[in-house]
């Protein structure tokens, strides 16, 4: 009974959608996805480190907490609720730095 409720799923869904859900190449997609997000992700923590750096150079806090809170609402706006937590983690990483590969 249950297996008819999930083919009915199934065929509610587009056939192109049908056909990735079939194929490695929606894994494959996900998997280059993720690649470019890690990249994304070291290069935002190290513009952060440069600023940080670049800041207390001249004498200021390493971080800047309006700059931090304008992105976390960002986040939250784009991505709701957990957008909160992976704003927090990015400003995390910028502190601490991403562990080379």
């Amino acid at each position: 009974m249950k297996k008819a409720g999930i083919e009915m799923m199934a065929t509610a869904l587009p056939t192109a959608l049908r056909d990735d859900l079939d194929s490695e190449d929606l894994r494959a997609a996900i998997d280059d996805l993720d690649s470019e997000i890690v990249e994304l992700v070291r290069r935002r923590t190290e513009l952060t480190h440069s600023a940080g750096t670049a800041r207390m150079h001249a004498g200021l806090p390493r971080t800047a907490h309006h700059s931090e809170m304008g992105a976390v609402r960002r986040y939250e706006a784009e991505l709701g609720r957990e957008g909160v937590g992976l704003a927090i983690l990015l400003m995390r990483l910028g502190r601490s730095g991403v562990p080379q590969a």
